[in-house]
């Protein structure tokens, strides 16, 4: 049976689920999920492991974090329990976890995680006391696939996404304030209002930085993304957050309004 860590579990009344939530060891979470791994998560249209670029230095960058102890967002599994389903209501949430590691583990899915579960592979293979880690995972037992295709949907098409703009905001938040301290602009737009530029000296934030970083590779235009990789990969995230440190910034003397 599996280690567990703070095992509950939950029924969603929407699709007729039990969400069942636990943590356990890095080498069994990946041994319960190997076969849907290797069959692409084992639900049909799941995205396979990111092959880009960008994909993969971001996701060397979390391999490097979980070696270092980092806790991921929890993997979701999920397991289609046909005739069985009405029996989860009387099972303890560490039975539920014992019969999902034995009997029903040729029925498991991928539903949220293929890419964390790639860097949890590479991670082990890098150094296997990775293996001796905690991962918390919620385990999705519904009737049907339907069920949990409904919630794959959900958790991976649902959600307000954390786009590139809003990592540029994170990200460069202390060169933004620099930035601000230094000029004094009519206006900086707010990404969450939506809002538009009317007049000159109106700029948004993420358009700041994009200038600030194509002047520093002295280029007209720039991959944005692969610059967020970038400083990922240069960056300790949580140092930086803590920290608020940043490169110099120098910029020109905003008196002579013919610059701008």
């Amino acid at each position: 049976m599996a280690a567990t860590v703070e095992t509950a579990k939950i029924r969603d009344g929407r699709v007729a689920c039990w969400s069942i939530m636990t943590g356990m060891k890095v080498n069994k979470y990946i041994e319960l999920v190997e076969a849907a791994y290797n069959k692409r998560g084992g639900l049909k249209d799941q995205r396979e492991p990111l092959k880009t670029t960008t994909g993969r230095r971001i996701r060397g960058r979390m391999i490097e974090d979980i070696k270092r102890g980092a806790v991921l967002p929890p993997v979701v599994i999920g397991v289609v329990i046909a005739d069985e389903l009405d029996s989860i209501a009387t099972l303890s949430p560490d039975e539920i976890i014992g019969r999902v590691t034995s009997e029903w583990l040729a029925s498991i899915s991928i539903i949220d995680g293929m890419q964390r579960t790639t860097a949890l592979m590479d991670a082990v293979e890098s150094d296997p006391k990775v293996g001796e880690q905690t991962v918390r995972v919620e385990c999705w037992l519904a009737e049907t696939t339907d069920s949990l295709i409904y919630r794959m949907l959900v958790l991976n098409t649902g959600q307000v996404p954390w786009n590139i703009k809003r990592q540029l905001l994170v990200i460069y938040a202390p060169l933004i304030e620099e930035m601000k301290s230094k000029i004094n602009f009519e206006r900086l737009l707010n990404i969450e209002k939506a809002e538009r530029r009317y007049k000159g000296g109106e700029f948004s934030a993420d358009s700041l930085v994009e200038s600030y970083l194509a002047f520093g590779i002295r280029r007209t235009e720039i991959d944005t993304q692969e610059a967020l990789a970038d400083e990922f990969s240069r960056l300790d995230i949580a140092e930086a957050i803590a920290s608020k440190k940043i490169r110099p910034l120098f910029l020109p003397d905003r008196s002579d309004s013919r610059r701008y």
